[in-house]
């Protein structure tokens, strides 16, 4: 999901997307990343979904071997109502 909708998105901020960490928190092989995005769409408003990131770990805990990735919807699908081609 997360590349499919980087994909959609991407194309229509001036600037890209930058990620500000919020909280972090691990136990374990499985860490949580909460992060907010910082963007601008190309019409000027604010593009700043928050994101929660699980990471799984491989048994040796330095490698991510998979990623449960959470986006803001509500914020995906008002960019892609207001700009995307139709």
């Amino acid at each position: 999901m997360i590349p499919a909708t980087t994909g959609q998105v991407l194309p229509l901020l001036s600037g890209g997307l930058r990620f500000h960490i919020k909280a972090l928190h691990s136990d374990g092989l499985v860490s949580v990343v909460e992060m907010q995005g910082v963007g601008v769409a190309l019409d000027g408003v604010p593009y700043d979904p928050f994101y929660v990131w699980v990471c799984h770990f491989d048994p040796r805990g330095d490698t991510i071997v998979t990623v449960d990735a959470y986006i803001d919807s509500a914020v995906v699908t008002d960019i892609l109502h207001r700009l995307a081609p139709r």
